[in-house]
């Protein structure tokens, strides 16, 4: 059985916003176009946030890279297929949390949409694991990964409607 994609929407971003509270894109398309609350946001390299706001010709998107976001992951590697949570932290990277402690995560790996939460569908490109630490008070496991979307450069997305 086939599922039904809609067709993407290719977006022109019009600002960049980074303030204490969000760090975010404004697109130059909106609720005329058919963009909605939630709307997956995309570049050609992977996966650039969410819809977080939306009026007639404008929507505003919360970046993977803001501390408030948050994406459920998973390791690609068939033989890991490791989940945890990719958050944000105002920088050009981002953190791989809630991991297992015995998770099968290593240095190159490529990390991507798990489809776990409901708002994101899984096998949207993340980025790749920089590296991997383990908190030696916590025993807790975190990898920092290098975004596939370079956001400082990145100027057209598409819209998942």
């Amino acid at each position: 059985m086939q599922s039904h994609q809609p067709p993407l929407l290719a977006a022109d971003i019009i600002a960049r916003r980074i303030d204490a509270k969000f760090e975010t894109l404004l697109l130059a398309r909106g609720e005329r176009d058919g963009v909605k609350l939630d709307s997956i946001v995309i570049t050609r390299n992977g996966l650039v946030g969410r819809v977080l706001e939306v009026t007639a010709t404008t929507a505003s998107v919360l970046m993977i890279t803001d501390q408030k976001s948050g994406v459920g992951a998973r390791v690609l590697r068939p033989e890991s297929r490791a989940l945890g949570i990719c958050k944000g932290d105002n920088t050009n990277l981002l953190t791989l949390t809630y991991l297992d402690n015995d998770a099968d995560i290593r240095v190159g790996d490529e990390i991507i949409t798990s489809g776990m939460g409901g708002v994101f569908p899984s096998g949207i490109r993340i980025g790749v694991v920089k590296e991997v630490k383990i908190d030696p008070a916590s025993a807790i496991k975190t990898a920092k990964l290098t975004p596939y979307v370079n956001f400082d450069r990145v100027e057209e997305v598409y819209i998942r409607r």
